[in-house]
């Protein structure tokens, strides 16, 4: 009868121990449940970083990339024309522009005088853009997601001797048509999350 008592009495205290450090594992951490606001922020904010690096969010799709757009130069007193299609084939909705760039890499050259410079959204005949070859064109369109546009170029020589020559890439730039501040929305969102996370209440197990 004593072993019995004496059993009962270490299984109790058993008990107890294991109720108690369990109590001290819950109140040390937090319960999983806690958990679940911190692991979605840090999801979403790894989703929207791949998002970004993978280049998913912002693209545009020329037909003619790797190809010649213009000749080589314009003549005296000419002009010069070449079309393409651009198709927005990101997740957002995108502003395009134009830049040139030198064939080989890097800024483009100075541009040449008098060379004057415009494209066309040939769908409905809008001029985009008017002005000096070499100058900002500024935002030209706006494509919504999986949007197609097709573009006149079109390179006008004011010279009366000499052939002009038009060595450049034209690169057409995207950028996301949504407010610039979208990523401070993102990061106060992350936040909240793990602020949820970290500041959840919780009970204590009682131990009896």
């Amino acid at each position: 009868m004593a072993t019995e008592a004496i059993g009962s009495e270490w299984r109790q205290a058993m008990s107890v121990t294991g109720a108690a450090a369990l109590g001290r594992s819950a109140g040390d951490g937090r319960p999983v449940a806690a958990w679940i606001p911190l692991a979605t922020g840090l999801l979403v904010l790894a989703a929207a970083i791949l998002l970004v690096i993978s280049g998913m969010l912002v693209r545009i799709q020329n037909d003619r990339d790797h190809l010649s757009l213009l000749p080589a130069s314009v003549g005296a007193g000419e002009s010069v024309t070449g079309e393409l299609t651009l198709t927005n084939t990101g997740l957002l909705p995108v502003t395009v522009a134009m830049e040139l760039r030198s064939p080989l890499g890097g800024p483009a050259p100075g541009p040449p005088p008098r060379v004057t410079e415009s494209v066309i959204r040939t769908g409905d005949g809008q001029l985009l853009y008017q002005g000096p070859l070499g100058s900002p064109t500024g935002t030209l369109m706006t494509l919504d997601r999986g949007q197609q546009v097709h573009l006149q170029v079109t390179m006008r020589s004011e010279g009366e001797t000499d052939a002009v020559p038009l060595a450049y890439d034209y690169y057409w730039t995207a950028r996301a048509a949504i407010p610039g501040w979208w990523w401070i929305t993102a990061i106060l969102f992350v936040s909240l999350l793990v602020t949820a996370a970290f500041w959840r209440p919780f009970t204590r197990p009682v131990v009896q």
